[in-house]
């Protein structure tokens, strides 16, 4: 608002100014996603969903997606008390993850480079949702809109809470919004990165 009320008077050079550099301002702002995600994400899982997540990955990257639980052998009416959320119990006493497997296979990837790592692909991809954000407004409209988009979904609480926790919404989120640039891109002939 600040450079459209400064451009009546001197016909529009801020909105020029901003065109020419959006593509360095909108790097800028997934940069700094991806910092802010590193520096405040969550290292550990302790919720439900962050946990039936990061335990499948492990379970993943171990070779195997079952595991025994000894409470569903004591007595079956005890059973179907047994697996925590994102689990399933498999008679006799086997528990088997539930969520899907998107998230977790690409942690368990991750895993490779050590257990810190499972942590940082969700900051990772949302870095990458900025970017595709400011692409699709590229596409759509002009880099302007893609500036304005990008930085302003890099300051939504909504998207910040979703950037610090390993669950599955905001990756889910960056490969749709990936898919949806990339088809407009290859139909508008534009290119999908710059």
């Amino acid at each position: 608002i600040a450079l459209w009320l400064n451009d009546r008077d001197r016909r529009g050079q801020g909105w020029n100014w901003l065109g020419r550099w959006s593509g360095r301002l909108a790097a800028l702002a997934s940069l700094i996603t991806l910092i802010v995600g590193v520096s405040y994400g969550a290292g550990a899982s302790g919720a439900s969903d962050t946990y039936g997540s990061v335990s499948q990955a492990t379970l993943w990257a171990k070779g195997t997606l079952r595991v025994n639980e000894p409470l569903a052998a004591i007595d079956p009416i005890v059973a179907p008390g047994a697996p925590p959320l994102g689990y399933t119990l498999v008679p006799p006493d086997t528990l088997v993850p539930i969520y899907s497997p998107g998230l977790p296979i690409m942690m368990a990837l991750a895993s490779v480079g050590g257990e810190r790592m499972m942590y940082l692909v969700v900051p990772i991809l949302g870095a990458l949702t900025v970017w595709l954000t400011y692409r699709l407004g590229c596409i759509v409209s002009g880099p302007r809109t893609g500036l304005v988009a990008a930085v302003l979904l890099s300051w939504s609480p909504v998207f910040l809470e979703q950037l610090f926790l390993p669950i599955a919404d905001l990756p889910a989120g960056a490969w749709l919004l990936g898919a949806i640039v990339l088809a407009l891109a290859v139909f508008s002939r534009s290119s999908f990165l710059a």
